[in-house]
Protein backbone atom coordinates (compact mmCIF):
# COMPACT_ATOMS: atom_id res chain seq x y z
CA UNK A 1 0.00 0.00 0.00
CA UNK A 2 1.53 3.56 -0.76
CA UNK A 3 2.10 5.49 2.32
CA UNK A 4 0.93 8.51 0.81
CA UNK A 5 -2.40 7.24 -0.21
CA UNK A 6 -2.97 6.13 3.62
CA UNK A 7 -1.48 9.38 5.02
CA UNK A 8 -4.38 10.77 2.67
CA UNK A 9 -7.12 8.99 3.48
CA UNK A 10 -6.18 8.92 7.54
CA UNK A 11 -6.31 13.17 7.16
CA UNK A 12 -9.75 12.90 5.13
CA UNK A 13 -11.12 10.63 8.13
CA UNK A 14 -9.72 12.81 11.16
CA UNK A 15 -10.82 16.18 9.02
CA UNK A 16 -14.40 14.68 9.06
CA UNK A 17 -14.49 13.15 12.47
CA UNK A 18 -12.41 15.84 14.46
CA UNK A 19 -10.50 14.76 17.19
CA UNK A 20 -12.64 13.63 19.87
CA UNK A 21 -14.47 11.19 17.96
CA UNK A 22 -14.30 7.28 18.51
CA UNK A 23 -13.01 5.08 15.53
CA UNK A 24 -14.35 1.78 14.52
CA UNK A 25 -12.47 -0.99 14.49
CA UNK A 26 -13.15 -1.42 10.59
CA UNK A 27 -12.59 2.79 10.44
CA UNK A 28 -8.85 1.98 11.57
CA UNK A 29 -8.06 -0.90 9.43
CA UNK A 30 -9.60 0.80 6.61
CA UNK A 31 -6.98 3.37 7.53
CA UNK A 32 -4.37 1.16 7.77
CA UNK A 33 -5.01 -0.29 4.15
CA UNK A 34 -5.20 3.26 3.40
CA UNK A 35 -8.81 2.98 2.53
CA UNK A 36 -11.95 0.82 1.92
CA UNK A 37 -11.08 -0.03 -1.70
CA UNK A 38 -7.75 -0.52 -0.83
CA UNK A 39 -9.20 -2.49 2.02
CA UNK A 40 -10.86 -4.65 -0.51
CA UNK A 41 -8.65 -5.43 -2.90
CA UNK A 42 -6.21 -6.74 -0.33
CA UNK A 43 -8.78 -9.29 0.77
CA UNK A 44 -9.34 -10.39 -2.87
CA UNK A 45 -5.88 -10.69 -3.29
CA UNK A 46 -5.56 -12.59 -0.37
CA UNK A 47 -8.36 -14.98 -1.67
CA UNK A 48 -11.36 -13.99 -0.39
CA UNK A 49 -14.49 -14.41 -1.76
CA UNK A 50 -16.33 -10.87 -1.07
CA UNK A 51 -17.82 -7.99 -2.62
CA UNK A 52 -16.62 -4.22 -2.08
CA UNK A 53 -20.44 -3.55 -0.60
CA UNK A 54 -19.67 -6.03 2.38
CA UNK A 55 -16.81 -4.22 2.79
CA UNK A 56 -18.63 -0.72 3.24
CA UNK A 57 -21.23 -2.79 5.10
CA UNK A 58 -19.43 -3.17 8.19
CA UNK A 59 -19.28 -0.46 9.41
CA UNK A 60 -23.03 0.10 9.33
CA UNK A 61 -25.29 -0.18 12.05
CA UNK A 62 -26.79 -3.65 12.57
CA UNK A 63 -30.50 -2.18 12.10
CA UNK A 64 -29.63 -1.54 8.40
CA UNK A 65 -27.49 -4.78 8.11
CA UNK A 66 -24.05 -3.73 9.51
CA UNK A 67 -21.67 -4.99 11.40
CA UNK A 68 -21.61 -1.94 14.25
CA UNK A 69 -18.34 -1.45 12.84
CA UNK A 70 -16.88 -4.55 13.65
CA UNK A 71 -15.18 -7.21 11.25
CA UNK A 72 -17.46 -10.32 10.90
CA UNK A 73 -15.39 -13.35 12.84
CA UNK A 74 -15.19 -15.12 9.06
CA UNK A 75 -13.62 -12.20 7.81
CA UNK A 76 -10.89 -11.35 10.35
CA UNK A 77 -8.42 -14.26 9.08
CA UNK A 78 -8.30 -13.07 5.80
CA UNK A 79 -7.63 -9.52 6.90
CA UNK A 80 -4.71 -10.91 8.89
CA UNK A 81 -3.18 -13.02 5.78
CA UNK A 82 -3.63 -9.54 3.60
CA UNK A 83 -1.95 -7.65 6.09
CA UNK A 84 0.78 -10.29 5.80
CA UNK A 85 0.93 -10.02 2.40
CA UNK A 86 1.06 -6.27 1.79
CA UNK A 87 3.92 -6.17 4.58
CA UNK A 88 1.60 -4.51 6.84
CA UNK A 89 2.06 -5.54 10.75
CA UNK A 90 -1.22 -5.35 12.38
CA UNK A 91 -1.40 -4.66 16.20
CA UNK A 92 -3.68 -5.39 19.09
CA UNK A 93 -5.35 -2.10 18.37
CA UNK A 94 -6.20 -3.03 15.26
CA UNK A 95 -7.67 -5.91 16.04
CA UNK A 96 -9.49 -4.29 18.96
CA UNK A 97 -13.45 -4.40 18.28
CA UNK A 98 -13.72 -1.61 20.81
CA UNK A 99 -14.23 2.03 19.40
CA UNK A 100 -10.64 3.41 20.04
CA UNK A 101 -10.97 7.71 20.52
CA UNK A 102 -9.17 9.33 17.85
CA UNK A 103 -6.86 11.27 20.17
CA UNK A 104 -5.28 8.40 21.13
CA UNK A 105 -5.05 6.32 18.13
CA UNK A 106 -1.22 5.80 16.84
CA UNK A 107 -1.54 5.36 12.58
CA UNK A 108 1.69 3.10 12.16
CA UNK A 109 2.37 2.61 8.67
CA UNK A 110 4.75 -0.27 6.67
CA UNK A 111 7.32 1.99 6.16
CA UNK A 112 10.53 1.03 8.14
CA UNK A 113 13.52 3.78 10.19
CA UNK A 114 16.31 4.39 8.01
CA UNK A 115 19.22 2.75 8.43
CA UNK A 116 22.64 2.93 8.16
CA UNK A 117 23.01 0.79 4.38
CA UNK A 118 19.75 2.98 3.40
CA UNK A 119 21.27 5.50 3.42
CA UNK A 120 24.10 7.88 4.90
CA UNK A 121 22.06 9.45 8.00
CA UNK A 122 24.67 10.95 9.38
CA UNK A 123 25.80 13.66 6.58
Amino acid sequence: MNNERTRTFKRLILSHLGTSAKLTQVERLAIKFGGYKALFEALKKAGHKINQVSVYRWNHPKSKGGGDGVVPKNAMTWIIKAARMEGMILTAEDLDPRPVSVAERHFSTKEKPPTIEDEDIFA
